[in-house]
């Protein structure tokens, strides 16, 4: 529900720019978001955060590249200094003011689901209404996906939704039997593909890669023979300070 309302609000009340705040020690796993917003495309820039954390951990991101390969700028920052913010800020009124989001990244699906796409597209491009209010090749997309909150939006919005869901269905079944699986599975590898390929190309680690103070914790209170010990030993503490030691005051 909650990426339902976000996505309305950016759908429906048309920021000029949204600003993606990433976190660079988890760049993959984050990246995800940002792909889902280039395909809305809206004006975006990447506030890539903790980037001193990285650094101090060994890894090492190529910003400009991965501003290239996302189409979009990227702004490195540490939010508890307080370091990139002013460069953030100025990158987000510079995207703001031109309002556009024509260079940002485009995923290839592949042939088969391009094809597909392309079709729902055009009977999209059909429906001024549905045009002046979402991406044609964005609403495509997420049809395949069987998005249910959107197809009933557009049940609402659309006098030609019977014919574009038709195509949709269509489109689904076909993608499906030549498949094999669910043409959302597919469209969900695609992106992590992306990501990884995005990743890949722009990060590296270092061997040096030093691990923070919460690792060497785990690592030795998960330890396969001290660990079962350590736990008797905390819970033996945890009752003694319950019982034993609340029994006079």
């Amino acid at each position: 529900m909650e990426e339902i309302v976000a996505r309305n609000f950016i759908l429906n009340d048309r920021p000029q720019v949204v600003v993606n705040i990433v976190d660079a020690t988890n760049l993959e796993r984050n990246l995800y978001l940002t792909i889902q917003l280039l395909e809305l495309n809206i004006p975006v820039v990447i506030g890539l955060n903790m980037f001193d954390l990285a650094k101090a951990r060994g890894i090492k991101i190529d910003v400009t590249k991965l501003s290239e390969l996302l189409g979009v700028p990227v702004v490195p920052t540490v939010a508890i200094t307080g370091e990139g913010l002013l460069g953030l800020l100025s990158e987000t009124i510079l995207v703001a003011q031109e309002m556009t989001a024509a260079h940002s990244a485009r995923i290839d699906y592949g042939e088969e689901l391009e094809e597909e796409i392309a079709k729902l597209q055009q009977a999209i491009e059909q429906d001024q209404t549905l045009c002046s209010k979402y991406n044609p090749r964005w609403l495509a997309v997420k049809l395949l996906e069987k998005d249910t909150a959107l197809t009933r939006q557009i049940n609402k919005d659309s006098l030609t939704a019977a014919r574009i869901l038709e195509q949709a269905a269509i489109s689904h079944k076909h993608l499906q039997r030549i498949f094999g699986d669910d043409p959302e599975t597919i469209i969900v590898e695609k992106r992590y593909g992306f990501v990884e390929g995005a990743y890949y190309e722009t990060v590296q680690v270092t061997p040096q890669e030093r691990a923070d103070i919460s690792e060497h914790i785990d690592r030795f209170l998960t330890h396969r023979t001290f660990s079962l010990p350590i736990f008797v030993a905390l819970m033996w503490l945890v009752y003694q300070a319950a019982f034993v030691l609340t029994e006079a005051p």
